[in-house]
């Protein structure tokens, strides 16, 4: 049953970071467009494993040497931290997927969002993302069974923490 917890919600994190990482990604704004890439490239270039290994025993050891820092309880639940490395990893990919099918929308439809005089995130919400959803679907939903594999690496029980020493 953890796999499952953590493939949910993992999921509804990957797929909120691949939406906005991927319209930032499409933007034509440079200060969004390009923070958004660093971001996918580096999560997409980061094995799960080692991203796990990094949220559950390097972080720690930060708030070991630092107590004064917020969010220690949310550091201890392994839970939270698998769902966080999850959603992260694979939103990064989803955030392809979700670039790649917004240039795949007809350049007419593009020009006729231009020549209403549609903002940009009128156009997107209105025309572009509808369209671009149903191409995006297959490839998500690929990326969805992958994430549920992966979440048996990160499995662990819910109520479980990483007890730091005071």
């Amino acid at each position: 049953m953890d796999t499952v917890q953590l493939a949910l919600y993992g999921g509804l994190l990957a797929f909120a970071v691949a939406v906005v990482l991927g319209l930032a990604a499409g933007s034509p704004n440079l200060w969004l467009r390009i923070p958004a890439r660093v971001i996918i490239e580096f999560f997409r270039g980061i094995s799960l494993v080692v991203l796990l290994f990094l949220l559950l025993y390097v972080l720690p050891q930060i708030w070991m040497r630092n107590p004064d820092l917020p969010f220690e309880g949310l550091i201890r639940n392994t839970f939270l931290l698998g769902v966080l490395a999850l959603g992260i990893n694979y939103g990064a990919y989803g955030a392809e997927a979700v670039r790649a099918s917004l240039t795949t929308v007809p350049k007419g439809q593009w020009e006729a969002t231009t020549a209403l005089s549609m903002s940009w995130s009128h156009k997107m919400r209105r025309i572009i993302f509808p369209q671009a959803w149903a191409l995006m679907l297959p490839s998500l939903a690929n990326l969805w069974i992958h994430l549920l594999k992966g979440s048996a690496i990160a499995t662990s029980s819910p109520s479980s923490t990483i007890s730091l020493p005071s």
